[in-house]
């Protein structure tokens, strides 16, 4: 049984790299995944869903302190009831996810069992990376310590000497590292997935000792659930986004808008919207940091009335 660990930061494109690896290799079809998100709504769950792939959702905080319970047990229930029928289990960490605790926790579980445990795959806003890594700080550089494979997307939105400029950071920081830039994860999956090198915990340097409150980068993390009100206006949806304050740094979920279902995904500022199916939810969720619900209520009001938080 092979355990592939997927982390990065909220928006670096955990999710389309997942899809990429589940759409252009047949052998994941004996695959089942296992996703945590920041929040109480699991897009990232539906999402891989709906390409008819076995998941388990962890939606309650960050796969840490209490949650490493959750996560073993998740394995131990695919293993239990799916062992003859799978060949891996992927897991996709929280964008706040402390890579370094879940690793731990993946090779104290694997111990003594068939298991192979890695790579760990690591992807990185490259476009964002220099202005992440002010504001992060130790975090986003335990991500980059923590992996056996730094996957540089979103290498097409910056420039070659940026690009550079961040390959040059995260191979200093990692030098044992595979780096593989990539645009939308557009990438060589089974060169990906080749590498088997799977650093133990001993290589792998802890974070600063400090109580946890759930403010894992540094700052006060937080989710805020909006539910769209009926009726909601495309265009004045993509004008309300497009304000919103630099302390979100993602959002995502099911919207209805102008009758129509779609995806919408935003991060670094960048709002996309991808027609999708049918869907009941229409709610967005934001991570940042210290949100205000009332405030992105009051941002994100359309057709003269505020959004419903739920």
């Amino acid at each position: 049984m092979q355990i592939i660990l997927i982390s990065g930061f909220l928006g670096a494109g955990k999710t389309t790299l997942l899809q990429r690896i589940l759409s252009e290799n047949a052998s994941m079809k004996r695959t089942a995944i296992i996703v945590n998100e920041f929040g109480e709504v699991g897009v990232d769950g539906q999402i891989l869903r709906s390409q008819s792939m076995d998941v388990i959702e962890i939606t309650d905080g960050c796969l840490c302190c209490s949650l490493r319970g959750s996560l073993t047990a998740a394995l131990d229930e695919l293993l239990e009831f799916r062992a003859d029928q799978l060949d891996r289990i992927i897991i996709e960490a929280s964008g706040v996810a402390n890579t370094r605790d879940l690793i731990a926790s993946l090779q104290t579980h694997a111990a003594g069992r068939n298991w192979q445990v890695g790579p760990f795959i690591s992807v990185v806003d490259a476009s964002r990376y220099i202005e992440l890594d002010k504001m992060l700080g130790e975090f986003l550089e335990h991500q980059v310590r923590s992996a056996d494979v730094l996957v540089l997307n979103k290498a097409d939105l910056t420039s070659a000497e940026v690009g550079a400029e961040v390959e040059a950071r995260v191979s200093a920081l990692n030098a044992q590292a595979k780096i593989v830039a990539a645009e939308r994860c557009m990438v060589n999956v089974a060169d990906l997935l080749a590498d088997t090198g799977a650093r133990t915990i001993k290589e792998i340097p802890a974070l600063p000792s400090e109580p946890h409150h759930h403010h894992h980068v540094g700052v006060g993390v937080t989710t805020v659930t909006l539910t769209l009100p009926e009726g909601s206006n495309r265009e004045r949806f993509k004008q309300a986004l497009s304000s919103l304050p630099s302390s979100v740094w993602r959002a995502k979920g099911f919207v209805i808008l102008d009758g129509q279902a779609y995806l919408a995904q935003y991060a670094s500022g960048v709002l996309e919207l991808e027609v999708t199916g049918t869907t009941t939810d229409n709610k967005l969720v934001f991570i940042g940091d210290d949100l205000n619900s009332i405030e992105l209520a009051r941002t994100l009001s359309m057709n003269g009335e505020p959004l419903a938080m739920s």
